[in-house]
């Protein structure tokens, strides 16, 4: 029950930030945003756009499997990545910061 409780919440915070990509008239290139713009945007937006590049990587390796507690952990070491270098490329600075 407390694990659905967090997926729960984890999703509504998806969709309270799904106004800053809300514009239909712009398309996100998420392989473009860097670091510094991640930085530079609000919990709710980072976390939204984390949740899109897992499920896009888990995608490409074939895994269906949505674990709210290592996502927190693996925002965690990303957002961290990213403030030691900002001019890195967001999807760059998640693939190094979990690759172990």
């Amino acid at each position: 029950m407390k694990n659905s409780l967090k997926v729960v919440l984890t999703a509504a915070s998806i969709f309270t930030a799904a106004p800053v990509f809300a514009n239909t008239d712009d398309k996100l290139d998420v392989s473009a945003i860097t670091c510094e713009v991640a930085n530079a945007m609000d919990a709710e937006s980072v976390t939204m756009l984390m949740f899109f590049i897992d499920g896009y990587t888990g995608g490409e390796v074939g895994d269906p499997i949505l674990d709210a507690a290592r996502l927190s952990a693996d925002i965690e070491k990303v957002l961290t990545a990213c403030i030691t270098d900002p001019t890195k490329n967001l999807m760059t600075a998640m693939k190094e910061a979990l690759a172990g």
